[in-house]
């Protein structure tokens, strides 16, 4: 500061020189207003020892200001009663002593039971032991800090329970939808106008509410999810124990869980359109990955028994199955595996009859051996009269599931195709990113070989089909505990 500028530096005090240095000054100044009466108690003190003993004993004095400093700076976070396991034990003993005044009169100090010498000796405010006493609020329930919740307790309970429900049902409600729902609550139910329910009003509800969470949820169809109901699935357990009973008289047996299989179609794209996550820079707006151009895709029949064992892979691909996509299978280790081609890569009554004969030699382990084959409804299965027939004849008895409930009844769609498809995309992208060009049709046996091992966990498969011998056990008790018939 400049020498013209110190002389107005304390125009009140009319001082035109600088203070005099004192030693604790500087401290008082930089020290918060709060710490001034502690420091001028110190100096008090330090004058005090000077004129006793003529000797500053700076070192105490520095150590009782750094403590009051570190005191301030961390000051103590005020006392929530209403979470001391102790001190409400201590209000409940108070009351009860109110309680029981008329009986015993005196405490065991000798002084009579008044709500002053009761609180005195229990340790607690009468403020609050006089609430108590009047009924203001209950001895197990105590107040809670800051303003009354808009819903009650019992209010927010049936709102949780009814987001579960919607969820259970698939009619549950986005984060969005939840927070237009607690705003018509509180305009219509409780008068409460212009009310918006924040996000820190969901992250309560959430952190109140353990089992209430946000996840993505799979589409389902509508028509899916009225075609799975009781009627149509006992129906359908009807058909499967019958063909259990034609084995069972084949056999002289009961079945064989190796002998219980299931079939489904699942198709591969090339250019998969769902997006991965990959390791990029923070804050960049846009991450971009490889993706091949090629639209071309194929299909794969998946067969598996109640025991987790598979049949190898049986491809169909569009065309004529070229020489290079065959002896890529070869390199792949797919070399039991068959490829057939169709007009589309979907499957046909020709393909049917093909993959008939190929579950006849890989699945029939002897001429003296039955099975169940479970399939869905799709033409090429159901009205495809030469593969049944040649089926039967080699004692293999379909089972068609009702109509849109695969989801339900099919072991592929509720424990393998899930971890192939991501198992197949990622195995897409490692390839792209070695090979630094396009997907050819032919690579496909390479790519897929990543992915098939990966996806079959035998452990997987048969959790699959123990939920479907579940399933089955659970919708039997229930129509036997309302008296429903079967057939």
């Amino acid at each position: 500061m400049k020498p013209s500028v110190q002389k107005n530096y304390f125009p009140i005090f009319n001082v035109s020189k600088k203070a005099e240095r004192n030693p604790q000054s500087s401290l008082v100044n930089t020290l918060n207003p709060v710490l001034e009466i502690v420091v001028k108690e110190i100096n008090t003190e330090m004058e005090i020892e000077m004129s006793k003993d003529g000797d500053l004993n700076t070192k105490k004095a520095d150590k009782r200001i750094e403590e009051s400093k570190e005191a301030n700076q961390n000051p103590q976070k005020k006392h929530n009663y209403s979470k001391d396991e102790e001190a409400n034990q201590n209000i409940k003993d108070a009351l009860s002593a109110y309680n029981s005044r008329n009986t015993i009169i005196l405490l065991p100090n000798g002084k009579k039971k008044t709500v002053r010498n009761i609180a005195d000796y229990y340790n607690v405010p009468k403020s609050t032991l006089n609430d108590r006493t009047k009924g203001y609020y209950s001895a197990d329930n105590p107040p809670s800090l800051g303003r009354k919740p808009l819903f009650s307790s019992q209010e927010i309970s049936d709102l949780v329970n009814h987001l579960l429900r919607m969820a259970q049902i698939g009619y549950g409600y986005t984060s969005i939808q939840l927070a237009n729902l607690v705003r018509y609550l509180a305009e219509n139910c409780k008068d409460k106008q212009n009310f918006k329910a924040s996000r820190s009003f969901l992250a309560n509800l959430f952190h109140k509410f353990p089992e209430l969470t946000l996840r993505k949820a799979s589409s389902y169809e509508y028509i899916r999810s009225k075609s799975l109901t009781i009627e149509i699935i006992l129906q359908f357990f009807d058909v499967l124990e019958a063909a259990y009973g034609l084995v069972k008289d084949f056999t002289k047996k009961e079945i064989d869980p190796k002998d219980i299989w299931s079939l489904d179609e699942v198709g591969f794209k090339l250019n998969d359109s769902k997006n991965l996550f990959i390791v990029s820079k923070k804050g960049i707006k846009n991450v971009h990955a490889i993706k091949s151009s090629n639209s071309n895709h194929v299909s794969v029949i998946f067969c598996t028994n109640a025991l987790g064992f598979t049949l190898p892979p049986y491809f169909l691909v569009k065309g004529k199955p070229k020489e290079d996509f065959l002896l890529n299978c070869k390199k792949s280790g797919f070399q039991s595996s068959v490829v057939f081609g169709t007009k589309n890569a979907f499957i046909n009554f020709a393909a049917f009859n093909d993959f008939s004969k190929f579950f006849v030699e890989k699945a029939k382990f002897n001429d003296k051996t039955a099975s169940v084959l479970i399939l869905d409804g799709h033409n090429a299965h159901t009205l495809n009269l030469d593969a049944l027939e040649f089926l039967n004849k080699n004692k293999v008895f379909s089972v068609c599931i009702p109509a849109h409930t695969s989801q339900a009844f099919n072991i592929g769609d509720r424990t393998v195709f899930g971890c192939l498809k991501k198992y197949w995309r990622q195995a897409c992208h490692s390839y792209i990113q070695g090979k630094r060009r396009d997907l050819l049709l032919e690579d496909f046996p390479l790519i897929f070989k990543e992915a098939w091992p990966k996806s079959l966990n035998q452990f997987g498969i048969i959790k699959g089909n123990f939920f479907f011998g579940k399933l089955f056990n659970s919708y039997y008790s229930f129509c036997f505990s309302r008296n429903l018939s079967f057939k």
